[in-house]
């Protein structure tokens, strides 16, 4: 069969659906957060359904559990690495998809550029705070975020619109917000070992229905159909039932962020440095601009017992607790952490990669209460050329 009739024919189905628009869905950009079981039926629906690009983000490798409800991965795939496997999977399912990944932390290695230059967000996460931190982001963006968890028998699909009835954060309890962060000690370097010790169960047929959930709700949303958002479908295998669920917002959610009105830098990537970018706010704030990196980065730590120093850059949330101990005498060590420059500092030469700042990432500057948002658009043009 030619490549014309192929393409004209693949997706003759669903086309024939009423109120269905192909060239929306080959149009658009969708961000994947997670690559295990639940996004796996993600990625595999959506790219059969011929969306135009997805971006899929995980850190982890495949193990040999993950291997009873992944439809894109293999026995050979273990210890590979779950998004690139994933990508590599899906892209042989439909070659017409553009499919690119980031092998990344979505905390802290995948700029806000990314979520604006995307037209909603998929995520099947096992983390409270990366969930947190996705609904934050999309927020920003102003696009929408289709959340999916599975329990032992059960799952939920959820839809949070930016701006619009409950968000992510809505739905934690007190309980839930102090589990988010429980990876952290109180100086917010990352603690070793497991959460809790416990390892949810969860079954493919349990992920092949939440992700065929998230992917209708995705696919609605594009092809201009009505989607509610605050809303939760809740799916019980044990009595084979699901219904809907209204979920509350909370007055004083600290989430609720307005969008952005960003300054894209079309030509600027992580690689400049970060003096060029205090230049360039100084210029057009008129005064003296602070730039803020969006997060803490630790420069090193100075042993006060033995006078030690080391140097570490990286972000704080990526630094073990355990390495706070100086290796020489055993004591705390002091931390240099910077959160923000003026462009005066010995470090402000460095490229802004150096500084802990991911691709596409938009960054704050501040002259007094005058703020511009900077987008690295460069990095984000260039991921998808």
């Amino acid at each position: 069969m030619s490549k014309e009739r192929l393409s004209t024919e693949r997706y003759d189905r669903q086309e024939r659906l009423p109120g269905w628009n192909q060239s929306a869905l080959s149009s658009a950009c969708v961000l994947v957060a997670g690559a295990g079981g639940l996004s796996n039926e993600v990625i595999k629906n959506l790219a059969l359904m011929g969306i135009g690009r997805i971006l899929v983000v995980d850190f982890d490798t495949i193990d040999a559990s993950n291997l009873s409800r992944t439809v894109l991965f293999s026995d050979a795939d273990i210890g590979l690495a779950k998004a690139r496997v994933a990508v590599e999977a899906a892209a042989r399912l439909n070659p017409a998809v553009r499919l690119r990944y980031i092998e990344g932390d979505l905390l802290y290695d995948v700029g806000l550029g990314f979520y604006r230059h995307s037209r909603l967000v998929v995520g099947g996460l096992d983390s409270l705070v990366a969930r947190s931190s996705v609904g934050a982001n999309c927020a920003l963006a102003g696009i929408p975020f289709f959340d999916g968890g599975m329990w032992e028998l059960g799952g939920e699909a959820r839809v949070f619109y930016a701006g619009e009835g409950a968000c992510f954060d809505c739905s934690l309890s007190d309980d839930d917000r102090l589990r988010a962060f429980e990876r952290r000690s109180c100086t917010m370097f990352r603690r070793g070992g497991a959460a809790d010790g416990r390892v949810m169960a969860a079954t493919v047929s349990t992920a092949s229905i939440i992700g065929g959930l998230l992917t209708h709700a995705a696919i609605n949303f594009l092809c201009g159909g009505q989607t509610d958002g605050g809303e939760a479908v809740v799916y019980s295998a044990q009595r084979m039932t699901m219904h809907r669920t209204t979920l509350p917002r909370t007055p004083d959610c600290p989430s609720h962020r307005p969008c952005l009105d960003v300054t894209e830098l079309e030509q600027w990537t992580n690689r400049r440095r970060a003096a060029d970018l205090v230049r360039v706010a100084s210029s057009e704030l008129g005064g003296a601009a602070i730039l803020e990196l969006g997060r803490d980065f630790l420069l090193g730590f100075s042993c006060q017992e033995c006078g030690r120093s080391e140097e570490v850059n990286a972000p704080v949330g990526k630094v073990n607790e355990s390495a706070v101990a100086c290796p020489s005498c055993g004591a705390p060590r002091g931390a240099r952490v910077i959160s923000r420059l003026d462009g005066s500092e010995p470090y402000a030469d460095r490229a802004l990669a150096d500084l802990g700042v991911p691709p596409g990432e938009v960054l704050t500057a501040r002259v007094g209460d005058r703020l511009r948002f900077y987008e690295l658009t460069g990095d984000v043009r260039a991921f998808w050329a």
